[in-house]
């Protein structure tokens, strides 16, 4: 059951790029072209967010459940150890906070007054959050990395 988990979570991620990259791009275009803050520009910021969220879930059952991440919590010397420190320390860490600033911008988004600022701080938040978020990806090629498709 672990392995289909992980290989959701490795599916999921994708998700959340192309939405963020959508997202970002329309907002950024919406703010330069002060377009109409539609239902459509609402709805795929909450597409993100659902995402976002649904990811974290499953990523905090791999964190407390998960049979790979207990015993590198168990190890001694994470900190020492750079693949050991990036799960147990840097992964979990921004990818929270990642998720923290899509919710934040989403709710800035909806208590502006006006289009032109909705897409503002939604591209500002979402670019900062898909750039902390893109970081602390274990992309391939590096020591801790996963493959690009989740291993069914």
């Amino acid at each position: 059951m672990n392995h289909t988990i992980l290989a959701v979570h490795n599916l999921l991620r994708w998700a959340i790029v192309i939405l963020a990259v959508i997202v970002i791009l329309k907002s950024l275009m919406g703010w330069l072209s002060k377009s109409k803050y539609g239902k459509a520009d609402n709805m795929l910021s909450l597409f993100l967010m659902i995402c976002a969220d649904t990811q974290l879930l499953i990523g905090l059952w791999q964190y407390f459940l998960g049979d790979f991440m207990s015993s590198i919590r168990s190890s001694e010397g994470i900190m020492k150890n750079d693949v050991s420190r990036f799960w147990a320390v840097e992964h979990i860490t921004g990818m929270i906070v990642g998720i923290a600033m899509i919710h934040i911008g989403r709710a800035m988004a909806k208590k502006a007054t006006d289009d032109t600022a909705k897409f503002k701080k939604q591209f500002i938040w979402f670019l900062l959050a898909i750039l902390i978020i893109a970081a602390t990806i274990p992309w391939p090629g590096m020591p801790y990395g996963r493959p690009l498709t989740p291993q069914f």
